[in-house]
Order: C-alpha cells, then structure tokens, then sequence
C-alpha cells in the first residue's frame, strides 16, 4: 500500500496517512486500495493460492512460490531483509541471478517520487 499511495498521492500525502491525520476513506487513500485489488485480479487471480492463503501463510514463506519450478509466482512484494530467507530457504538460490528488485511499476504522475524500502523480487 504505501508503494502506491507515495506513487500516485506523494510523500506528504502519505505521511500524513501514516501519521493518522489522513483519513482512511480519503479519496487518495481509497483510490489506492482500488488499484491495489486491480493488481491482485478479479478473483485474486494473480495471488498465488488466493487471499486466503496469501493472509494464512506465514510470513518468512511468502515468496517461496517465486523458487519453485514451474515458479508459482513472479513478483513477490516485501522489504529487502526478506532475501535472507530466500536464500536460507532455497539451497543454491543467489541475489542478481535467481531474484532481482524494482520498484513498483504504476505511477501516474509525472515526477518520480522516492519509493519505500520495499522491494519487489522478481524471477524472470
């Protein structure tokens, strides 16, 4: 979420979501969690295993699917100390080969605006 509010709200809009002073159902904050259910699909097809496994699994485990052959998933979004499990997980899994980083690709503004600590893997 806050990948999509800082890309298409801003910074100031999203600090002042996180710091309580920005309403839920601001349009902002709304328009976000629309976009967001765009990217899970109708029916949540494209999460792996649905919502319910998606909100079931235990969090170390979340990109595992990403290791899998055939890979289950393709992006996996999650802070960048979650590669330490990657590779603890997935014996011969390596950095830069097997899973790499970008940032989340929806922006509609015209200026780029810094992006959370959060990283997407992706196995391509």
């Amino acid at each position: 979420m806050k990948e999509i509010v800082l890309s298409k709200a801003g910074p100031a809009v999203y600090d002042s979501w996180w710091q309580g002073k920005t309403k839920w159902s601001d349009p902002a904050i709304k328009g976000a969690w629309q976009e967001w259910g765009n990217i899970l699909g109708p029916g949540d097809s494209n999460v792996y295993g649905s919502s319910k496994l998606a909100i079931s699994q235990p969090f170390g485990n979340g990109g595992d699917g990403l290791f899998k052959n055939p890979p289950k998933c393709y992006m996996h979004n999650q802070a960048s100390f979650i590669t330490d499990n990657f590779v603890k997980q997935n014996a011969g899994v390596k950095a830069g080969t097997d899973f790499k980083f970008f940032p989340l690709p929806m922006s509609t503004r015209q200026t780029r605006v810094r992006m959370s600590a959060q990283v997407m893997p992706s196995r391509c």
